[in-house]
This record gives structure tokens, C-alpha cells and sequence, in this order.
């Protein structure tokens, strides 16, 4: 540490979850979540700053290396990465579910890093992920400093590993103070350039004397001669033009795409191939699934041209499913589930509409809105009231593993109608139940961790519907934000305490 203390500049290496980093912020402040993904350059200032650093003798920092891990969904802002010196790594989804490689692939270049010949004083890592705290302790064993990103779920082990802590607030509103303060020096070095004197004294230019004399440029005699210009002839055959070329290719007719009917052949094997990826994948599940958790499973496999030949010209999921005439395939309302195992399901929910009586206009439209993407309808404001509050009693018990955590939620639920102490409109079925488990699980929440009671799970399911609606139906709006919390049943607050509630300052 004596070493590195001495050193007028730090030398470092920076990355950069991106994913991780820009969800995060999303969940807060779009606003903070587009500076960080838009302006790059404007923050990495502040880590060479040493902003991050609360040493009032901070040295400067040097960041030698400069990686940004990202998916390819967000490839948008690739470019302003690039332009700030950072190399850019495409992390593609390795799972049906969305999982991809980012935090093994940071991991292994910083382990890289560790040994390099540059012996790199600190590490800064802008990400949450507890996946990092082996290898930040493997750096602190080798004398290195280093730098995480923290919020609120951020683990207290991965915050005690690191030398430095900073959240979304130190290093955005550097930012903007250090984009600010580079205004000034562009203005000062424009002064020199508003003293056109020595350009002021056109005397020597005035003597246009010898361009006066206009015998020479009189003389356009070979200019006259009209034997190049009589030579039209080459524009006079209209050769090209008589030769429609272009008309006579029309792009629309190229493509034969009816005529050549592989590709038709080709749907069908792609046809076969999703109904066999389906019946497997419903083998697996006790209930039946969710068909938008069915859908991204089959657009992460096969890819996007599942949906840009809408469903393999089938129009839906449930239409694909129902022309594979499968015994072990059937699809009603938004499930996929195989008959002979679970039994028939109801074409209709009897609770829907109970669940939408009393309810504003707004919300009511809004749910329509979220059902449209694959939100359940039956999930109203009080059924997720009733799986929160025995979500955090089965925690309490002990159960934090999704899948048991459902099936406990989904048994105690209908014990309590068994019993009485819930009404029959209030058993909510399990693939609701999971629904609801498994999205929070995939945008981060760790049950029993850092999520237990019913205000923790709370703000993880608002978070999980932000993703949802950001991913799925577009930006987030002011009107959005208030329609979840009317959904969730969680009082408004201003925006300077739903970030506290949300960040941690380190």
C-alpha cells in the first residue's frame, strides 16, 4: 500500500456490467439510467477524478483499460463506448431464460489483469452482482485497490470486500459538473480566433490592376469552338434510359419468395423443432406455464424469427400450439400445459371480473395493458396482496427457493379458503403464483436475502414490473409509476425518498 500511495497517478482498470448497471438505474431514474448509458465519457472523468475516492488527497486516476460488457439488445449505445476509449463485449443470452455470460467473462479479464505486466494499482468494477466477491477478495489478497457500484440490494459481503463503495448519485452528478466545467475552456481558446486584424489589411490584395486586363481571358476561342459541344450525340442516345434496366429488375418481383418454397419446408422442420422444444419444456413443470415465460424461452432458442413470421404464420403462441395437434400440448388463456398431467383448465377465470370491480378507469385500462404482454388478468390489487403477505410468512419459515417458495405459497393459500378465512374468488392458481415468483427471481430478487418482509417484496415486484413494461411496452412515463403503486398498494412518495428507499449511499 506504501507503493502505491506514493504515486502521483493511480494506474487502474475499469468494468463495466452493463446490463446490471443500466437496470439498476433504470429502476430509479430513467434519467440517470440514459446519462450513464449516453455519456460515457462524462463519468469515466470522474473515476480519472478520483471522485469515488473520499480521500481528500486522492491521487489522479490513469484507467488503462477500459471494457464495457454488454447484451446485444442494447447495441444502441455500443458506439458511445467506443468513442470514449472503451472496448466493447458482446454478452448474447446463453439461456432460455435470458442468462448470459457477463459475469464470468469480467471475471476471468480482471483474474487476467491481476497478472498482467502493468501491475494495475486498482479495479474499479461498475456492477452489483454478488458474483463478484470471490474475485474481489482475490484482489485484495494480491494488495489491489477496488471500487464497486452499490444500491440497496447490493449484499453486505460484496461491499465489504471492496476498498471503495459508490452508488448512482456520486458518480452521475460528477458527471454533469464535469461536462459543465469543460464549457469554459472551449470559449477561452476561441478568443484568438476573434482577432481577424492582421486579416483587416486587404491593400495589397486591392491591385486587381493585371486581372483587369481581360485580353488574355478574351481569348476563349478554343473555348468557342463548338466541336466538343456539338458532340452531344453520346447524350442524344438515350441507350440508358432506353434500357429500363432498373424497371425492368422491380425489387418487389425479384424475390420469388412464393416460387422458391424451401423456405415454406424450412418453417415446417422450424414448426416441428418448437412443438418438440415445448412439449420438453412443459415436461419439466408440475403446473401448467405461463405462455409469455413459454414465449421468451422460444424466442431466446430459435430467435427472432419466430416472431417476425408471426408464430410461424400461425398469428400466437396458443394458435401454434393448438395446430401441432399434440396429445401432450394444449393452450387456454395465456397457459401451456400438457392435459393427460394437469388435467383440463377453464377456458374463462370466474375472478377476473370480480378482480377488476372497484378499480379506477386508469388502472383497470393499465392492467388491460400489462395482460396484453402476458401479465395474468386474475392478478388484480388484492390477489397480490394475498401472495405477498404469505410470500414473507413462508420466508419467515424458511422456504426461499422459487419453486418451493410457490407451492407453499399456492397450498397455504388454499387452506386459508378451505378453512374460511379467504373467499373462493381469492385461490389464486399456482402458474399465477409462479408467474409472479419467477419474473422477480429473473430480474434479480433473492428471496430470504435481502427480500423477506411484505414491504421488501413490494418493492421488488415494482421493480419487476418497471423491467416488464421498459422491455415490453415502452418508456416509463410519471402516470406509469403511479398506476404500479396503485397495482402494488404502495403509498406515494416524493422522488428524493423512493431513492433513498432504492440506493445506498456508500
Amino acid at each position: 500500500m506504501s507503493e502505491v500511495s506514493i504515486r502521483m497517478v493511480r494506474k487502474c482498470a475499469l468494468f463495466v456490467d452493463f446490463d446490471n448497471i443500466y437496470r439498476k438505474l433504470e429502476e430509479t431514474d430513467s434519467a440517470v439510467a440514459n446519462t450513464f448509458a449516453e455519456k460515457p465519457a462524462g463519468w469515466l472523468r470522474c473515476f480519472e477524478n478520483s471522485a469515488h475516492d473520499p480521500h481528500e488527497d486522492a491521487p489522479e486516476r490513469q484507467i488503462l483499460i477500459r471494457r464495457c460488457y454488454l447484451n446485444p439488445m442494447f447495441g444502441k449505445y455500443r458506439n458511445r463506448f467506443t468513442m470514449a476509449g472503451f472496448q466493447t463485449i458482446d454478452c448474447p443470452p446463453l439461456t432460455g431464460r435470458g442468462k448470459n455470460s457477463t459475469d464470468i467473462s469480467m471475471s476471468l479479464d480482471i483474474v487476467e489483469a491481476l497478472y498482467h505486466k502493468t501491475r494495475f494499482d486498482e479495479f474499479i468494477i461498475l456492477s452489483a452482482d454478488s458474483d463478484f466477491t470471490p474475485v474481489l477478495l482475490r484482489l485484495r489478497e494480491h494488495d489491489r485497490l477496488t471500487a464497486i457500484f452499490s444500491d440497496n440490494n447490493t449484499v453486505k459481503a460484496l461491499r465489504a470486500a471492496a476498498t471503495f463503495v459508490f452508488n448512482s448519485d456520486l458518480f452521475v452528478k460528477k458527471a454533469r459538473v464535469a461536462n459543465q466545467s469543460a464549457a469554459p475552456h472551449s470559449g477561452e481558446e476561441a478568443k484568438p480566433q476573434q482577432q481577424p486584424k492582421p486579416q483587416q489589411q486587404p491593400k495589397p490584395q486591392q491591385q486587381p490592376k493585371p486581372q483587369q486586363q481581360p485580353k488574355p481571358q478574351q481569348q476563349p476561342k478554343p473555348q468557342q469552338q463548338p466541336k466538343p459541344q456539338q458532340q452531344p450525340k453520346p447524350q442524344q442516345t438515350p441507350k440508358p434510359q432506353q434500357t429500363p434496366k432498373p424497371q425492368q429488375t422491380p425489387k418487389p418481383q425479384q424475390p420469388p419468395k412464393p416460387q422458391q418454397q424451401p423456405k415454406p419446408q424450412d418453417l415446417e422442420a422450424l414448426r416441428q423443432r418448437i412443438l418438440n422444444f415445448m412439449e420438453d419444456e412443459i415436461a419439466t413443470v408440475n403446473e401448467p406455464m405461463p405462455g409469455s415465460q413459454l414465449a421468451e424461452s422460444i424466442t431466446n432458442r430459435f430467435g427472432s424469427v419466430v416472431r417476425e413470421t408471426k408464430w410461424l404464420g400461425a398469428g400466437s403462441l396458443s394458435k401454434l400450439v393448438k395446430s401441432g395437434e399434440r396429445d401432450g400440448l394444449a393452450a387456454v388463456r395465456n397457459l401451456v400445459f400438457d392435459p393427460r398431467r394437469h388435467g383440463p383448465v377453464a377456458e374463462t377465470e370466474h375472478a377476473s371480473s370480480d378482480n377488476m370491480a372497484g378499480l379506477s378507469r386508469d388502472l383497470a385500462d393499465f392492467i388491460e395493458k400489462l395482460v396484453a404482454v402476458g401479465w395474468p388478468k386474475s392478478l388484480g390489487p388484492t390477489q397480490i396482496d394475498v401472495i405477498i403477505r404469505e410470500t414473507s410468512r413462508q420466508i419467515a419459515d424458511g422456504v426461499t427457493e422459487r419453486k418451493p417458495l410457490s407451492t407453499a405459497v399456492r397450498d397455504a393459500i388454499r387452506g386459508h379458503a378451505a378453512n374460511g378465512r379467504l373467499p373462493p374468488q381469492l385461490v389464486i392458481g399456482h402458474a399465477n403464483i409462479n408467474f409472479m415468483l419467477h419474473n422477480m427471481t429473473k430480474n434479480g430478487t433473492v428471496f430470504g436475502e435481502s427480500c423477506s418482509t411484505e414491504d421488501e417484496l413490494r418493492l421488488q415486484l415494482y421493480k419487476t414490473l418497471l423491467h416488464m413494461i421498459v422491455n415490453r411496452i415502452g418508456p416509463l412515463t410519471p402516470k406509469s409509476k403511479a398506476l404500479i403503486s396503485e397495482l402494488l398498494s404502495i403509498a406515494p412518495a416524493p422522488a428524493s425518498e423512493v431513492r433513498s428507499r432504492l440506493e445506498l449511499s456508500p
